[in-house]
């Protein structure tokens, strides 16, 4: 049986974590802006730059924004195997807009980029996944 904080599918109530989902969707709203625009400033070339770099920088960025939105999102619902894969397909969409947009502002629009842009997401999706996966339950929730 559920307790007064956990609904039917074992997540926690609305207002059980009310708190909670404020502050992770503030958290994700600004990380994504501020993502968005540091990915719009328009940069000129550093006289030594290290190869690769850029790579982990978007390998982390995103998979810090995978994080935040799936975790946001389980918050809200079951973290079915059709919401991972959703997740996922918003985040692959959105890399690849913002490559896009990077090109009004004199910025390079490359492929490489938003395959580690996929790639963060990915992980930062899986890492959630699997701690909702293993994380303890309220006694009585299904596994």
């Amino acid at each position: 049986m559920p307790t007064p904080r956990d609904d039917a599918t074992g997540n926690a109530g609305a207002s059980g974590n009310l708190g909670l989902r404020r502050f992770v969707a503030a958290a994700l709203l600004v990380y994504w802006i501020v993502l968005f625009a540091a990915t719009h400033v328009p940069i000129r070339r550093a006289p030594v730059s290290i190869p690769g770099a850029d790579k982990v920088v978007h390998f982390v960025g995103y998979g810090v924004l995978g994080l935040l939105l799936t975790f946001w999102v389980g918050l809200r619902r079951p973290l079915s195997g059709k919401v991972l894969l959703a997740t996922v397909l918003i985040l692959a969409t959105y890399g690849a807009i913002d490559e896009l947009l990077q090109i009004p502002v004199g910025r390079t629009c490359d492929i490489a980029d938003w395959v580690f842009d996929l790639l963060g997401a990915s992980l930062g999706v899986l890492t959630i996944a699997l701690l909702n996966r293993f994380r303890p339950r309220a006694t009585g929730s299904p596994p």
